[in-house]
């Protein structure tokens, strides 16, 4: 008798496990499908309020459709939640959450009997232009300081005591801190006035590295922050050179800061968001021309150096027809205008410690006739290649004296002193008089 039992036992499970399958068996297309309680406005007004765009796929502006399955069990309940069809890993988790926070829906029926059912949903993800930002650690700037402050805390980040204006700043920051890339760092943020709205994060590692330990943590930022936001250029071919990413939604800058008094350094980062800039300011974050400025490509990576916007902005300046024309280019590029009278107008620009440019204009009437920088020089061959390569001027000749370049009717003459300072001079071709020939006497 005992050793009928397991035979016995086998015997009822071969029976109920067909029962049991039917009864959680999974219908692909019931007769009544599932419902949203409410239908499918409801269900689209629900999405709407869930499915928020992440913040992580703004700056890249990353759209498309996810497709969710799920099932919806005879209660009504949700499971098994999948992505079949996925775009971006933020929005697919998004989507995935909000499949997963459904409330009840009205079950499948089939054969008058309510039954298990697969649901497929896509979920779109669509992004206006004017809805996109820079993130920092897939927090869209461009939002109220209160909602980014609980994210930031979210996220793991500490945020210090109240927004302040201090001498010196022109806006009210706030600190915080907490660890980017493994790393501990201290950051600050700045709202704008109206609005309170996060327009810009300035970060700095809290200890300080040797040169390669620096250069590593450089390296590891540059590459995250390429995939995030594309390709930028470096400031210089420096070992300490920056790196920049410039877009039509912000800035991110990436730094070394050499610690005084020692061969230590700090990794810098600034984050700006452009569409909160201006609203902040009312003026653009970067002009037009320096997005759309031509970039040298070398070993795949666009590559600028400090002065080749001032030798870019030369050139422009060439082609101002009036002086109001090339005093607002000067303006916009943030240029001070320290003398201006008669036929002749100077400018400084100075960027931190590193170099300071003086611009000099000369006029022919309105016209500006030539344009004379002088600035630090860093390399003759940088200077060449960004001549040629980046600016369009080709070489024509040179001497002891320096190197004459052309462009179109443009020429400009380079000098250099001692290969610490470089005069450049632009000039546009004097105006030629038409003279009609004398008729001959008869």
């Amino acid at each position: 008798m005992k050793q009928r039992i397991p035979v016995v036992i086998t015997l009822l499970l071969l029976m109920t496990l067909p029962m049991q399958a039917q009864r959680n068996k999974i219908v692909e297309n019931p007769e009544e499908p599932a419902v949203f309680p409410g239908g499918q406005l409801n269900l689209e007004t629900f999405l709407s309020d869930v499915a928020r765009y992440p913040d992580g796929a703004m700056a890249s502006g990353v759209q498309g459709t996810v497709k969710v399955r799920f099932v919806v069990e005879k209660n009504g309940s949700v499971t098994g939640a999948e992505i079949i069809e996925g775009v971006e890993e933020h929005l697919d988790a998004t989507a995935l959450k909000a499949v997963e926070l459904m409330p009840q829906w009205t079950p499948a029926r089939d054969k008058g009997k309510k039954v298990r059912s697969y649901v497929v949903m896509p979920i779109c993800f669509t992004l206006d232009s004017s809805d996109r930002h820079i993130t920092f650690c897939d927090i869209a700037l461009g939002q109220d300081n209160s909602k980014f402050d609980k994210k930031l805390s979210a996220a793991g980040f500490s945020v210090h005591g109240e927004l302040i204006h201090t001498d010196g700043q022109s806006a009210e920051m706030r600190r915080f801190d907490g660890k980017m890339a493994d790393e501990d760092w201290a950051f600050s943020y700045a709202v704008s006035d109206k609005g309170h709205e996060v327009y810009y994060i300035s970060g700095r590692t809290q200890r300080d590295f040797d040169f390669e330990q620096a250069r590593s943590l450089f390296e590891k930022l540059r590459q995250t922050y390429l995939k995030a936001y594309g390709q930028g250029f470096y400031t210089s071919l420096s070992e300490t050179s920056g790196y920049t990413i410039q877009n039509a939604f912000g800035t991110v800058e990436l730094s070394l800061e050499p610690v005084a008094g020692s061969r230590r350094y700090a990794v810098q980062v600034q984050v700006t968001d452009a569409k909160a800039y201006e609203k902040a300011f009312a003026e653009s974050l970067s002009p037009t021309s320096f997005l759309s400025e031509p970039r040298r490509i070398v070993d795949g990576e666009a590559v600028i150096r400090v002065h080749t916007p001032y030798v870019f902005i030369a050139d422009k300046l060439l082609d101002c027809k009036t002086k109001d024309a090339a005093r607002e280019l000067l303006r916009s590029m943030e240029y001070q205008i320290v003398s201006d009278a008669g036929n002749s107008i100077v400018a400084q620009f100075a960027l931190g410690t590193q170099y300071n440019v003086k611009t000099t204009l000369t006029f022919a009437k309105e016209a500006v006739s030539s344009v004379v920088v002088v600035a630090n020089n860093e390399t003759e061959e940088a200077t060449n290649n960004d001549l040629e390569m980046s600016i369009g001027y080709q070489l024509k000749s040179q001497n002891r004296q320096g190197k004459t370049y052309v462009r179109g009717q443009k020429t400009l003459v380079w000098k250099t002193d001692n290969g610490n300072v470089q005069t450049l001079t632009f000039k546009q071709p004097a105006a030629t008089k038409s003279t009609n020939p004398r008729r001959r006497r008869r």
